[in-house]
Order: C-alpha cells, then sequence, then structure tokens
C-alpha cells in the first residue's frame, strides 16, 4: 500500500510472496530512493542502459536529477519517470474491470504415456470453451464450438 499506483506496484514487490507493505507518504521518497530504477514498472533494460550512461542508477539519484537532462533524453515520458521518482505521480487505480477469461491448470506429479488417465482428466475439463494442452514438447489450444 502507497500514495500513488506506481509506489504501489514497488510496495508489492517488496515483501514477496505473502508480505504487505505499506509505505507513508511522509517516508515515500526516503523509501524510494535506495531501489534501483529498474524496480519502476516500464523501465525496461534500454531505459535503464540510459540512465546509468546519466550516473544514475537509484530512483533517489533519479529524482535528483534535472528535469530538462532526462526530458533532453526521454522527451515526454521524463515527467512521468521524474514524478514516479519523487514520490508524485498521481495515476488513479481502477477499481473496476472486466473479466476477460478464468483459467485454471493441472499438472501431473509424473510425465505420464497413459493416455486413460489423460482422457480422464481432460474429460473432466469439458466445461470450459477454450482448452491449452502442453504436452512435454508439443502444445496445442482447443476451442469448443458448442456455444
Amino acid at each position: 500500500m502507497a500514495p500513488n499506483k506506481s509506489a504501489a506496484k514497488i510496495a508489492s514487490d517488496m515483501q514477496k510472496p505473502d508480505g504487505l507493505t505499506f509505505i507513508d507518504e511522509a517516508k515515500l521518497r526516503e523509501t524510494l530512493a535506495p531501489l534501483p530504477v529498474s524496480k519502476i514498472s516500464g523501465i525496461g533494460h534500454k531505459t535503464e542502459q540510459s540512465l546509468k550512461e546519466l550516473g544514475i542508477s537509484t530512483i533517489g539519484e533519479l529524482a535528483k536529477c534535472s528535469p530538462k537532462i532526462l526530458f533532453d533524453r526521454f522527451g515526454k515520458s521524463a515527467v512521468w519517470l521524474w514524478a514516479i521518482a519523487r514520490g508524485e505521480e498521481r495515476v488513479e487505480v481502477e477499481e473496476n474491470f472486466v473479466m476477460r477469461s478464468i483459467g485454471a491448470e493441472y499438472t501431473f506429479e509424473k510425465d505420464t504415456n497413459d493416455w486413460l488417465l489423460i482422457d480422464k482428466e481432460l474429460v473432466g475439463c469439458n466445461r470450459n470453451r477454450y482448452m491449452y494442452i502442453h504436452l512435454n514438447t508439443w502444445s496445442c489450444a482447443l476451442q469448443q464450438r458448442s456455444f
């Protein structure tokens, strides 16, 4: 939990798998400062390398960097990067979403060539409209047309 979306995403990775991290707004910049810039969602390898060329490897260093230097290097996205590093990003978290799919997975305990066992498991899945099957070295997708 954190005051903004990007900080909350960073916080969610801090105490995996079951930990919950709360970042108080008063300590947000202090908490983010020592973290590598790669912790910011959306900073990939190329952006990280470009930042390193500017002498920036931590979020704190990014926060202290001149916005003009960042803008000259990254254009409009510099505003977003700088705001996240300073804890000033204000993207609202959207709570409503439309579910597009529901998934379930089953893995056999041991590799098997027992087609009766495989068939039994597939029959149990026949309620699904779309099924993805991975068998050792090949995969296939099945879609029922009966709906």
